[in-house]
């Protein structure tokens, strides 16, 4: 099903693409973006799309589907998502529940609309990016988009962290880099572009 929304700021004429786990709370309440439907989108706006390191977006993504309470947002039958979230929520060991989690995407693929890869979400028509000229859409990097946004906006505006959730072993995800490597490889590709951009 395609998404009907991207972040958009009326004052700043200036489009986020929405990728899940890659700051569209904190630059949509920090900038003052507002959801809005594409179609209320000037095509002269500035679009932008954070780019972030996907592992630490792999990290963020288990916190967000894993260890907090929220809204299930799956990719396969609601039944079943029910039952895999249940059942890795219910282990008490977090070095199982990492375990868990990445064989039931071995199982059963993204089964989380948080796992779409970024450059799926840039790219694919299902979030509507058939409508836009990505060539002209401004990477930011994620780990200094504050600086980025503020010098393109003319800005200074300070990003606060939301959505942080709880703390965990983040060695636990690491212990995976390979599975993300190969899970995220276009991603990964993209990010040490965006790295390689600004040396």
């Amino acid at each position: 099903m395609k998404k009907e929304k991207d972040a958009y700021s009326k004052s700043l004429n200036a489009r986020f693409l929405f990728c899940p786990k890659c700051a569209c709370t904190s630059v949509r309440k920090d900038f003052g973006f507002k959801w809005t439907p594409f179609n209320l989108i000037p095509e002269d706006s500035l679009s932008f799309f954070t780019v972030r390191n996907p592992y630490d977006r792999m990290s963020s993504q288990f916190k967000e589907i894993i260890l907090k309470d929220l809204n299930a947002a799956p990719t396969i039958d609601t039944k079943v998502y029910n039952r895999v979230i249940r059942s890795i929520r219910n282990t008490k060991d977090p070095s199982r529940q990492v375990s868990m989690f990445f064989e039931s995407i071995d199982k059963y693929g993204l089964f989380d609309s948080h796992l779409v890869s970024q450059t799926y979400a840039m790219t694919n028509p299902e979030y509507n990016r058939d409508t836009i000229n990505v060539d002209k859409v401004h990477l930011i990097d994620f780990d200094n988009m504050e600086e980025e946004l503020n010098n393109i906006f003319s800005t200074d505006v300070t990003l606060t962290v939301h959505n942080k959730g709880k703390d965990f072993d983040t060695s636990l995800i690491n212990q995976y880099r390979e599975y993300i490597k190969n899970l995220y490889k276009e991603d990964i590709e993209l990010y040490n572009h965006i790295k390689a951009r600004i040396k």
